[in-house]
């Protein structure tokens, strides 16, 4: 259990009595402290009298619409946290959504896993206390690079501190320093697995008798292969004036179609196809070059 000053306060907006059960017990049993609404009015009035970590909410809920809903805490309280959920997606649905504020989007049947993984990434973001820093906002240029093999982005938890170090400057407000972070998360997890690794999402659909899917397999056994455990991914971030280039290049084969594909509106988004959504909905700006092995990610900043 975490200690009781880092514990995140997590409202739930869900009117499904099942999805409220497993939700609010996966919380208590890991022991962060969950409030419970039923509707989106409740959402608004609770967020009113006092602030969340993180809001995660059903994208049908009553009395008001989830991008309405969205409008409406981006008003009461513009760096609030909001992680929608849904049992169907369409890419165009998803990338309004996160246009409007989302955070995060996850999809039902929930994968725990996977909603530890975006609360932790959300509150690492909105927990931090160091306060706002005048001077970085007059930083003209400024570019870090990263180097690690496949095996050590398996281990390592990769970060941008430029994120932190521009949202803490005030040339990024909060909703897009975690929308970018998210983006930089999933487009790492593309050029790791569908470049270095050269994994096929249909894999994922394939399993075995023990009902282990193949993705997750030969992932693994590329992992202590040397051909593809030691291939490099670089990393660059620049601020160069008023925009951030995000640059990931990875050793692999590239992609005949490029990496990134482009929103199609009503198109049905496969499990391991809402990275690729996102990193569109996040960023201002997405090519693929290099054969599809770098992908170019640019975000307009703040004025400093």
């Amino acid at each position: 259990m975490e200690h009781a000053q880092t514990l995140p306060r997590v409202l739930l907006a869900e009117e499904d009595l099942v999805s409220q059960q497993l939700l609010s017990a996966h919380f208590a049993r890991i022991g962060w402290s969950c409030e419970i609404v039923t509707d989106a009015a409740a959402v608004l009035k609770a967020v009113a009298a006092m602030p969340f970590d993180i809001v995660i909410t059903d994208v049908e809920m009553p009395n008001i619409g989830g991008l309405e809903l969205l409008r409406s805490l981006r008003v009461q309280r513009p760096e609030q946290a909001v992680i929608v959920m849904t049992r169907s997606a369409d890419i165009s649905r998803m990338t309004e959504f996160i246009r409007e504020g989302a955070v995060d989007f996850l999809e039902k049947p929930l994968d725990f896993e996977l909603v530890n993984s975006s609360i932790r990434r959300v509150l690492h973001a909105v927990r931090q206390h160091a306060g706002r820093s005048s001077l970085y906002r007059y930083v003209v240029t400024e570019s870090t690079r990263f180097r690690l093999t496949s095996l050590q982005l398996t281990v390592a938890k990769l970060h941008l501190p430029v994120l932190e170090r521009l949202y803490q400057s005030g040339r990024l407000k909060l909703n897009d320093r975690l929308k970018i972070e998210l983006a930089f998360q999933e487009a790492l997890a593309n050029s790791l697995e569908h470049g270095n690794l050269e994994l096929q999402s249909i894999w994922r659909e394939d399993f075995n008798e023990e009902g282990v899917d193949r993705y997750s397999l030969v992932k693994q056994e590329r992992l202590q292969d040397p051909i593809y455990a030691a291939r490099m991914i670089t990393v660059d971030s620049v601020v160069d004036g008023d925009s951030l280039e995000i640059i990931i290049t990875d050793e692999g084969p590239g992609f005949s179609k490029g990496n990134l594909m482009q929103e199609t509106p009503g198109e049905a988004v496969p499990v391991h196809g809402r990275g690729l959504a996102i990193i569109h909905a996040a960023i201002d700006e997405v090519r693929s070059e290099n054969g599809g092995r770098t992908v170019i990610m640019r975000k307009r900043l703040i004025r400093g």
